[in-house]
This record gives C-alpha cells, structure tokens and sequence, in this order.
C-alpha cells in the first residue's frame, strides 16, 4: 500500500501571495502590455510542484511576445522567466511587422506572418466577421497589433503557446514532470488593485488539488473566471 506523503510544508498559495506583493506575479492590466491571451499550466511530481502562467501580449506595442512567470518548491527562482517572441521575421516579400520609429506595418485584412518557433508560414484576410467571432468588435478602435495578435490566438493558439517541454526548460528543469492541469478560465487577482492570489477560490482550489494530487477536486464555475483580455483593459 503506497503511503500518502505529508506535503502540509507546500505553501503554494503564499508563495504566490508573496510574487504577487513585489509584482513578480501576472498583472495582466500592466501599462506596458495589450493582453491577447492567457494560459494556466500546473505540473506535478511525487516531491514537487510547479504553476507557469503564459501571457500573450504586444509588448510596448513592439513586439509580440509571450511572457512566463514560474512559482515552484524546486526551481531555481520562481518569478518572471523572461519572454519569447512568437512572431520573429516576415515571409519572403511580407512587410516588417515594425518599422525603425515603431509603426506597426501589417493589414489587419491582409497579412502574412510566420511563427517564430515552429517556422510555419501564415496568410490571413479576415473579414469583419471572423474577427467577431475571435470576440473583436470591428470598430472599437484597438491597437492594430492587438486586433491581429487577439484574433491570432483564436486562430493558432499552438504556435502563440508554449508546449509542456518548452515550459519546463524556460523554468529551467532538465527532466521531465507530468503535467497536472491546464488552464485558460480561471479567477485571476487584480494585482493593481491589491488583490492577492489568496483572494482567488480558483487558484486555492488549485493549491488544495495539487497538494491532494487529485485534478478533479479543483473547482472554478465558469462565471467566475475573468482571463478573457477583454477584462483586463490597461490602466
């Protein structure tokens, strides 16, 4: 009979609460950001824990990215992991996606893209009503950048997200972990207006299932969840 280990020493949820006291935590209404998508990776071992936030955004409406954030009891810091881009180089003939003073330069009727990690070339020329459909209201006047990168994650959300093991070697593990759960609905804190991940019954319900290692005790109905970018407009 296989002995349940005494795991009460995982503090999951003040070890998120102290991130997010200092900002090393997801605020996905930061200034610096227009948030197109949001993802909730949790893993798990016999010993260990690990929860990955995946944000992606036009960063300083520069470039598109995706920054991760990792909160473990075995990595070597927990915290901001750094960004990837996810849209590096224009096709062959394309438009650069800015130019040297910072415009952005892509048709959001008519572009080309490639991603930047599996290399796969992209052609689009969404009407008025796909973008509806990606949650984009035509004439709300948003960022250029932001309208494509927004519908992009409708349309391709494996090559915006990272996959599992590119997850574990940003956060700098070399062995493989299995993963627990994975999120893209959840109650995320408002980080801006002092709210704590403890104020989360989401992501305390999310500590109390890796702890109990049972995914199906985590509970978050879907009306509680406000990760859809539309909620978090920067301030």
């Amino acid at each position: 009979m296989k002995m349940q280990r005494d795991l009460s020493d995982w503090d999951i949820i003040p070890l998120l609460d102290e991130h997010a006291k200092s900002y090393d935590f997801p605020v996905l209404n930061n200034e610096d950001i227009d948030l197109a998508g949001v993802r909730l990776t949790a893993f798990r071992g016999e010993d260990e824990w690990l929860v990955v936030f995946e944000e992606i955004e036009v960063f300083r409406r520069q470039r598109f990215a995706n920054g991760v954030f990792a909160y473990g009891n075995k990595i070597a810091k927990s915290g901001s992991q750094g960004s990837d881009d996810l849209i590096l180089g224009e096709p062959l003939g394309s438009p650069p996606l800015w130019d040297d003073t910072g415009n952005f330069l892509l048709d959001p009727e008519d572009f080309r893209i490639r991603a930047c990690h599996s290399g796969n070339e992209y052609h689009f020329t969404p009407s008025p009503r796909e973008y509806e459909r990606a949650g984009i209201v035509p004439d709300n006047h948003e960022h250029d950048a932001a309208k494509i990168l927004r519908f992009l994650v409708n349309e391709i959300p494996a090559e915006l997200y990272a996959t599992d093991d590119r997850l574990l070697r940003t956060c700098g593990k070399t062995e493989p972990l299995a993963r627990f759960t994975q999120l893209t609905g959840w109650r995320h804190p408002d980080v801006i207006d002092d709210e704590l991940p403890s104020d989360s019954p989401c992501l305390q319900s999310l500590a109390a299932a890796l702890i109990a290692d049972d995914p199906a005790i985590y509970e978050c109905a879907p009306e509680q969840w406000n990760t859809h970018w539309s909620a978090w407009p920067p301030v």
